[in-house]
């Protein structure tokens, strides 16, 4: 979203955190210092962090959302709700309904982003989305964590991050279908919803 928004002449938006890349140095070099001499394997270390994390990622995921909800649905005319699923799936509809909500002009370069890199849209390697955002606007990511997460965090999802059910997600499939979140409609729903 950033990259797109820089990519219109008349907004800059800078570059993201760079928090989970710090994160993830800091406990490359803990688990080098401190593990390595207590006896604990890498495997076993990786395994509890990553149960930690997934589980803290969408408990977090979860309030803050709430919060951004809450904050949203009390300020109206001054927040709007932008569903990823959506934008890469009807891009120019969605990218228009932006520039008109923040009073811009619609810039079809908005579209081609990832042409502006270095230009009109600054990007520092170590994003953490850099990679995905070198290219144009498609539906990839949508299923690239599909199997990333246990069928035990999937089971809990309902539990730890009960938003997602209510955002329309279906936590119940490690495959989910994105494609109600491309229909016309999809706005007149989630008024009444979200």
């Amino acid at each position: 979203m950033r990259a797109i928004l820089d990519a219109h002449p008349d907004v800059r938006c800078g570059g993201e955190t760079m928090l989970l890349p710090s994160f993830l140095t800091w406990q490359a070099g803990w688990r080098t210092d401190w593990v390595n001499n207590s006896g604990i394997t890498r495997e076993v270390f990786d395994s509890a962090i990553s149960a930690f994390m997934t589980e803290a990622m969408f408990a977090k995921w979860n309030q803050e959302i709430r919060k951004m909800l809450f904050q949203c649905n009390n300020l109206p005319g001054q927040c709007m709700k932008v569903y990823y699923e959506r934008l890469i799936q009807k891009p120019e509809d969605e990218v228009e309904r932006i520039t008109s909500f923040l009073g811009l002009t619609f810039s079809p370069q908005m579209l081609k982003h990832h042409e502006l890199i270095g230009a009109e849209v600054d990007l520092n390697e170590q994003e953490f989305s850099a990679s995905q955002v070198k290219h144009s606007i498609n539906t990839d990511a949508l299923k690239s964590w599909f199997d990333c997460f246990s069928d035990e965090t999937l089971q809990r999802l309902e539990d730890v991050a009960p938003l997602l059910g209510i955002l329309g997600y279906n936590t119940s499939s490690s495959n989910p279908d994105y494609s109600q979140f491309a229909d016309d409609n999809f706005y007149q729903y989630r008024q009444l919803y979200s």
